[in-house]
């Protein structure tokens, strides 16, 4: 397989298919939005809507990085298959 065909089967994903909860920290006293399916990204803002913007523009530059690499994605949980 080409190295273009690897990142097109890869790019199948976007930001905007992964699974995001946004909470308030009291510690930090922001909001921090977090994505289920990668649970070691997480982003700051000081309103949800910032939050979540900003983690979703996290995970769209993970994708990317990940798609010209070559290498997998993390699978929507909303694209799984469950029996």
């Amino acid at each position: 397989m080409t190295k273009e065909a690897k990142q097109k089967q890869f790019r199948r994903f976007r930001a905007e298919n992964y699974g995001y909860i946004v909470t308030w920290s009291e510690e930090d006293k922001t909001y921090t939005g977090k994505v289920l399916e990668f649970p070691s990204i997480a982003a700051h803002g000081d309103t949800q809507e910032s939050a979540l913007t900003e983690v979703r523009g996290v995970v769209g530059s993970v994708l990317e990085e990940l798609s010209d690499s070559g290498e997998p994605s993390s699978t929507p949980f909303g694209h799984r298959h469950h029996s």
